[in-house]
């Protein structure tokens, strides 16, 4: 076979191994998403399981690269994707929820049963076969690293490929067998691969007792290079998790967010294993520079507390992103070892990716109540640049010490001069100024910047904010939970990461009035005042909690039942000293079902309900699976006679009215939707109200009452290109706002 051929070869085989990888997590992803009710975490603990099973497929592909001659490495292999390929026509198990049961550990065995053997053999793909390729002959195989780049390539296609092109055109089951074929074509090639192995190969513990005084075959790794390899791996791994969590959590709730990271993640590591920048001495200086700078805009923007423009503070931090990654991923291409390393060498980076990943899921929300993993990283970050020469140890530890200990105390005496007078962002912005600077003198020392770094987030940290007085702050599974004080109402105001969820008066004279999404002089009150009017019944469910808003518009002999997959959420209803609605609503018993929706209400009755309130689209990460047909079958099943579904599908940056349209058109129901701009705060009466769109359906016209006559309310037709979601097939990218 041609060298070109050889390189092609490999290439194809390694780029469809990688595909395939970023194909099935978002997929097998978005089948856990239905039973964990769509929480954002879902995806961060999917990608701290791909991250774990990779660790597992490098730990096997070290273990057959260091035992076995290439030949016998194939033979295992292409018998282990052949079981994978017959695991892939296993029935997948039913659906069920998780109960009581931690989600993280639970949706970590769900996708072991799923997809554990497949992805494991994939896994292992890319170091064995660029091991294989050392063995070939060809002239560049004393340097296989190169084909790494070919292997992020076909990751960063499975992953951008996946919402563009795979979602849109095919349901779940679609996917699940265009994604065997796929896996077949990759046995394949694999194998075709093998046969390129030359066949008199030794093991390598065979080699070194045959040549021990071959230096490069039988040196082993020091154990400080091994840790500096994991280092620098765990620091770009859990800043792409935290970078994400800090963008949905505290700039802008957008679907999808999480791609762009780990897009750039990838494609960093494409660049610096690149043919002509691995190792180049002059592309690492300049990336060290840009990584320094980077780290201390980004370092402005948290502590100064930019949010706006939202798509200025989004480029910031995303560009910021890649230059820290590009610095890292140089020094990690030019740290690789000798080719008999290499699947040592792949096993160490999976290690370090594999605790960055731990850390962002399982202990930061368990440590801190905010998003605070993301400057911690940003401050480590730093110590992935050399730290300059040694000697005079005594006097540069002192100075390390000292600098970060005079910016502190500058930093809160400028605080102290500060006059009250002077408005948030610019005492902070005088506050920062010179610390920073003084900072970056000292960055050519990166322990020194660090912890000069350090210092002033601790300072600043210590001043008041100018976003009301923060009365409580959570953070779990399902994301970061904020009451705040706002004395211009005044208000208590519930977020849920940036999103408002709920807002209530503190004066005990106006407590009972429902805001927001929620007032009475909006969609929901119009909604309620036809459900008063002409009752289908008296019990109302209601999807989604908040701060139980909608229970203030309960009747005396009404049994409210709420929905609601986080518990927190509930408590925050329900026991807080802050939001009424639930212990002062007039319904004659309020009963909670925590957990996802559509579990919960396949255990009501058939039409039990008179009112169903859907009131879960308005955070970064939409339920899905609570707008499709086969949810909407649901819902109605348990819908009276002549009973109503009320969504509020209020939200900056989707629009839902198609997708509601197309699910009434497609089940013969009635469609109406209001969409109220509509706010004047200098009006008592609209004080506290907020735009929102709600939509109603029903089975027959008449069903809903005056509303339909309302010329506030529009009758919603569905476009003829949209298909109704179903539980196997969506479009989140249709109903994006995208200016």
């Amino acid at each position: 076979m041609s060298e070109r051929r050889l390189v092609f070869l490999y290439s194809a085989a390694l780029f469809t191994g990688s595909l395939l990888l970023f194909w099935v997590q978002p997929m097998q992803a978005k089948r856990v998403l239905p039973l964990l009710g769509g929480a954002p975490a879902v995806w961060t603990t999917a990608q701290v399981f791909f991250q774990l099973l990779l660790l597992a497929g490098y730990l096997y592909a070290h273990a057959l690269n260091q035992r076995l001659a290439p030949r016998r490495q194939a033979v295992i292999h292409l018998a282990v994707l052949a079981a994978a390929c017959a695991w892939l026509w296993l029935p997948l198990p039913g659906p069920a929820s998780p109960g009581a049961a931690d989600p993280v550990l639970w949706q970590l065995a769900f996708l072991t049963r799923i997809i554990g053997l497949p992805f494991l053999a994939l896994a292992a793909g890319a170091p064995l076969l660029q091991g294989w390729f050392s063995h070939t002959g060809h002239r560049r195989s004393v340097d296989p690293f190169f084909l790494y780049a070919a292997s992020n390539l076909g990751s960063l296609a499975g992953l951008l490929g996946y919402p563009l092109l795979i979602e849109p055109g095919l349901g779940l089951e679609g996917q699940r067998l265009a994604w065997a074929i796929g896996f077949a074509l990759l046995l394949l090639l694999a194998a075709a691969c093998s046969l390129t192995l030359p066949r008199a190969i030794a093991a390598p513990e065979k080699a070194n007792r045959a040549h021990p005084g071959d230096a490069a075959t039988v040196a082993p790794l020091a154990p400080g290079r091994k840790m500096r390899w994991v280092f620098l791996a765990f620091v770009t791994s859990s800043l792409m998790l935290g970078v994400t969590a800090y963008l949905a959590t505290d700039i802008a709730s957008i679907p999808l967010l999480w791609v762009v990271p780990l897009a750039i993640y990838l494609l960093t590591f494409v660049i610096a294993f690149s043919r002509r920048t691995a190792g180049e001495p002059g592309a690492v200086s300049m990336a060290d520079r840009g990584l320094r700078i980077a780290v201390l805009v980004l370092l402005f923007v948290w502590l100064a507390e930019i949010r706006n423009p939202v798509w200025l503070v989004l480029l910031l931090s995303l560009a910021g992103f890649f230059a820290i990654s590009l610095a890292i991923h140089l020094r990690l291409a030019g740290a690789r070892p000798d080719r008999t390393q290499l699947t040592g060498y792949y096993l160490w980076l999976a290690v370090g990716g594999a605790l960055g990943g731990l850390f962002n899921s399982l202990l930061a929300p368990r440590i801190f109540s905010g998003v605070a993993e993301y400057p911690l990283l940003l401050v480590l970050a730093l110590l992935a640049t050399p730290w300059g020469k040694r000697g005079k140890m005594r006097q540069r530890a002192l100075l390390d010490l000292l600098l970060p200990a005079g910016l502190f105390g500058l930093s809160l005496l400028l605080s102290a001069l500060m006059p009250a007078s002077v408005p948030f962002r610019t005492r902070i912005l005088l506050v920062l100024a010179l610390p920073l600077i003084l900072a970056y003198l000292a960055s050519q020392r990166p322990p020194r910047f660090a912890l000069a770094l350090a210092a002033i987030c601790l300072a600043v940290s210590l001043n008041p904010s100018d976003k009301g007085t923060l009365l409580f702050r959570q953070r779990n599974f399902f994301g970061t939970l904020r009451i705040t004080y706002d004395a211009s109402g005044p208000f208590h105001r519930f977020y849920h990461g940036t999103t408002l969820h709920g807002m209530q008066f503190s004066t005990p004279e106006r407590r009972d009035e429902p805001l927001a999404y929620y007032h009475r002089l909006g969609p929901c009150g119009a909604v309620m005042a036809r459900h008063e009017q002409q009752p289908a019944g008296n019990k109302v469910a209601v999807i989604g909690l908040g701060i139980g808003a909608t229970l203030a518009y309960a009747r005396p002999d009404e049994e409210w039942t709420v929905y609601e997959i986080d518990p927190a959420v509930v408590q925050v209803a329900r026991n807080t000293p802050w939001f009424s609605h639930w212990r002062r609503s007039p319904a004659r018993s309020i009963r909670a079902v925590v957990g996802d929706a559509r579990i919960g209400l396949q255990q009501a009755q058939a039409g039990e309900f008179g009112l169903i309130i859907l009131d879960a689209f308005s955070s970064d990460s939409v339920p899905v699976h609570l707008l499709t047909r086969e949810a909407l079958q649901l819902y109605v099943s348990r819908l009276a006679p002549n009973g109503l579904l009320a969504a509020n599908i209020s939200s900056w940056n989707m629009d839902l009215s198609q997708v509601m349209a197309g699910l009434a058109a497609d089940a013969g129901l009635v469609c109406v939707n209001w969409c109220d701009n509509q706010v004047m705060l200098d009006s008592p009466a609209t004080m506290g109200k907020y735009p929102s769109s709600w939509v109603v359906l029903a089975r027959r016209e008449s069903d809903l009452g005056g509303l339909i006559h309302d010329p506030r309310w529009r009758r919603l037709q569905p476009l003829e290109k949209n298909a109704p979601w179903t539980d196997s097939y969506s479009n989140i990218l249709d109903v994006l706002n995208w200016f």
